[in-house]
């Protein structure tokens, strides 16, 4: 290695770190000095087992990583929270891993996955995905040589305790890239305060240290044949030659030129290598979700069996284009369905009715639409009362030409618990199924005659912006807020939540009248302080609630004129900070208390300073959209 850096000062003993950038080096340089010396051989080699052991070195950790799967209260926590995840070893000293990640998460700036390991319990980590993922997962990468011994978690600083995990399980990667559980832990109740430890001893939770039966051993599944190659494979070198002696250098003269000698005549080329064969065509894409008219639902379970019968208010179905999709007909195959709560009631656009029949074992329900279309989601709306009576097993098929059923989504075992006349949430069909058969390919269409020469083409006139997707309307619309900004920030106490105004606007951007605004169990001394300063046009008034101290949530009920879609809306703060609202829901007021959710607020970061007070959340006066806009797609090439 020191003849081939050029230099004779030995290098030092291999250590951990192996000097492989040293040994690359060392390879590259010479090669460089001239490609066709035996010595440039042994420089590829050199270079080749310098990545070998680099590769040798990336097996030497384990990975680890919690799954966290609950946390105290769902239903207001915007993310999951915790201040350490203390590992420790058999002696009871802090562990820190090699790696950290927190994979699919959303996470706040400062406030990152590596919070958790740098022993500072006055930072925290927080990751604002939980409530989309319904999970949120910790990776940590230790040496294989180090044992885990215990664990512990350690609450973040903050007044409430919603963000606390619950439930979690441990996995370990296997040498094979698949992930193992190796434990599974549920606490009855997180820790009540802040800053304290879910065992409150030394000891922790005990790691699991045994790996699963056979995980390092174990053959990894083969990996699919290579692609055939493009051309020939070069033929194997030459084995290497020794290296000539080194010979004393020559003595110094005067240069002398060369002589002049004639040019060999180059040699004969080599005849052209035989074609390779063709690459094989790729497999055919899979085929879109057909076209259907009729859909079936086979609902297989309810909440609660003792319950006898099974109901829904409405059904809905949405389009590639987020559009409701009409109905012509609704049928559940009864003999007699002229009972006032046939399955016709499931498609009337209206939460007060409701499809009620006697369950046993299934029940089944057929949909009619007006035209062929491919089916993207659908939701349920429940029934004002019994919820034992919400399906909660069902399958989605849709029924073909030939009379056939292609399973399109099924869900087993929905168990969340919802409101009544309230969405299911909505589900997506993602994929179609690979077994769905191919259409049949259309006919070649004859060689059409060489067209004459055509004059330049104009350019394009600009596109018109698309259409937003229609989001259900009413006349009575409602906003739940359950997080404000004191709820963030560390030491701030929450007493309540307040605004100056609340703005609704149509698609036009004028404004949207609203006639009344009610607090719904509003907590507050003042009463000059009430909803109806909302919407009194005045930026020097306010409304405040202190309900979301003691219950969690705030709720607001908006009556317009008359029934109109809201496009966009946005708030007008308060004179003191704390009280902002951070994260809301925004959707229709139904009869009774039901409340159908149009869309969600998590996590917003509202204007600070003395100058934004008592000024709109959104200073460019665009708002909160109901829908998301699109971009405008780009213009078709000239």
């Amino acid at each position: 290695l020191s003849k081939l850096q050029g230099s004779r000062e030995r290098i030092p003993p291999a250590s951990s770190e192996l000097r492989l950038a040293d040994l690359r080096q060392a390879g590259t340089t010479s090669s460089a000095r001239g490609l066709s010396h035996p010595r440039a051989m042994r420089c590829s080699a050199l270079i080749a087992c310098a990545y070998a052991l680099e590769a040798t070195l990336a097996q030497e950790l384990t990975t680890f990583r919690f799954v966290f799967t609950e946390v105290s209260n769902p239903t207001r926590a915007a993310g999951i929270a915790l201040a350490e995840l203390r590992l420790k070893d058999s002696n009871g000293t802090p562990i820190k891993p090699r790696a950290t990640g927190n994979p699919g998460g959303n996470p706040v700036a400062g406030e990152d996955v590596s919070k958790l390991f740098d022993l500072q319990p006055d930072t925290k980590w927080l990751d604002l995905n939980f409530a989309t993922n319904s999970r949120s997962i910790v990776e940590l990468a230790v040496n294989t040589t180090t044992t885990i011994a215990s664990y512990d978690l350690l609450t973040a600083r903050g007044s409430q305790r919603k963000r606390d995990p619950r439930a979690w399980h441990i996995d370990v990667q296997t040498v094979c890239g698949e992930w193992v559980e190796l434990a599974n832990h549920t606490v009855l109740s997180a820790p009540s305060a802040s800053l304290m430890w879910y065992t409150q001893n030394e000891q922790g939770f005990k790691f699991p240290t045994v790996l699963p039966s056979g995980a390092p051993d174990e053959p990894c599944p083969p990996l699919p044949p290579a692609q055939p190659p493009l051309s020939p494979p070069p033929s194997p070198p030459p084995p290497c030659l020794p290296l000539p002696p080194e010979l004393p250098p020559p003595p110094l003269s005067p240069p002398r030129p060369p002589p002049i000698v004639p040019s060999p005549a180059p040699p004969p080329r080599p005849p052209s290598p035989p074609s390779p064969p063709m690459r094989p065509p790729p497999p055919p894409m899979p085929p879109a979700l057909p076209l259907a008219d009729r859909y079936r639902l086979v609902f297989t379970s309810t909440r609660d069996p003792q319950f006898s019968g099974i109901q829904l208010s409405e059904l809905i179905f949405y389009g590639a284009a987020a559009e409701k999709l009409a109905f012509s007909s609704a049928s559940s195959g009864r003999d007699d369905e002229e009972t006032g709560q046939e399955a016709a009631l499931l498609i009337d656009g209206n939460v007060a009715t409701k499809w009620f029949e006697s369950f046993v074992a299934s029940a089944t329900v057929e949909v009619q639409l007006d035209t062929p279309s491919r089916l993207v989601r659908y939701d349920f709306i429940t029934a004002n009362d019994v919820p034992g009576r919400d399906p909660a097993s069902w399958s989605l098929y849709s029924v073909l030409s030939d009379e056939t059923t292609l399973l399109l989504h099924s869900i087993t075992g929905f168990a969340e618990t919802l409101e009544r006349q309230s969405s299911y949430g909505g589900f997506y069909i993602t994929s179609p199924p690979p077994y769905l058969p191919p259409s049949p390919a259309p006919p070649p269409f004859p060689p059409l005659p060489s067209p004459p020469p055509s004059p330049p083409s104009l350019p394009f006139p600009p596109f018109s912006p698309p259409s937003p997707p229609v989001a259900p309307f009413g006349h009575r619309y409602q906003i739940i807020i359950d997080e404000v900004r004191a709820d963030r920030d560390e030491g701030v106490a929450v007493d309540g939540v307040a605004l100056s105004e609340v703005l609704f606007f149509n698609i036009s951007d004028e404004p949207i009248k609203i006639i009344s605004a009610t607090n719904v169990n509003r907590n507050g001394q003042n009463d000059q302080e009430g909803a109806a300063n909302l919407i009194d046009g005045l930026y020097t008034t306010k409304w405040f609630d202190g309900s979301l101290a003691t219950t969690g949530t705030s709720t607001l009920i908006f009556e317009l004129e008359e029934a109109a879609p809201v496009y966009r809306y946005d708030f007008v703060t308060p004179r003191q900070q704390k009280r902002d609202p951070v994260s809301w829901r925004f959707g229709l007021a139904l009869d009774g208390d039901g409340f159908y959710e149009i869309n969600r607020v998590v996590g917003v970061d509202p204007p600070t300073g003395a100058a934004s007070r008592r000024q709109r959340y959104n200073p460019d006066n665009t708002g909160f959209y109901v829908y998301t806009p699109s971009p405008l797609p780009p213009p078709p090439p000239l």
